[in-house]
């Protein structure tokens, strides 16, 4: 819940996204085509390097020409907030409502979504 309401909001203010995944690419092309998503950049694990490393997220913010500590790193997983800290970028960890029983720490958790969406729309206003 909250995924298309989210992925609109990115879209209409033009900020650039990509997708950093463990999953192969054919299964990525699959998921994109079945829900029409799209994102700039898309890293997968035939790429090189993959999450908890933080090569692909600096990768994929070279190819956006974003500075990592301007960006954010947002995942649902251990490697996710793992790379994304090590990467030097604003790591939030979507939480599912589980606890965490990881480090490091994430700089923000939002429990799913649509309070995701809520606090990059503070931080927008701010």
């Amino acid at each position: 819940p909250g995924c298309e309401q989210l992925l609109q909001w990115v879209r209409e203010r033009n900020f650039p996204a990509a997708l950093i995944t463990r999953n192969s690419r054919a299964s990525v092309e699959r998921v994109f085509h079945r829900h029409e998503l799209d994102f700039d950049v898309v890293i997968t694990r035939e790429d090189g390097l993959f999450k908890p490393s933080p090569q692909p997220l600096l990768e994929a913010c070279r190819r956006l020409k974003v500075c990592a500590a301007d960006a954010w790193m947002i995942g649902d997983g251990s490697y996710d907030v793992q790379a994304g800290v090590a990467a030097g970028m604003r790591t939030v960890w979507i939480s599912h409502r589980r606890a965490r029983a990881f480090e490091p720490a994430p700089w923000k958790t939002a429990n799913d979504l649509p309070e995701l969406l809520r606090m990059l729309d503070s931080a927008r206003q701010r």
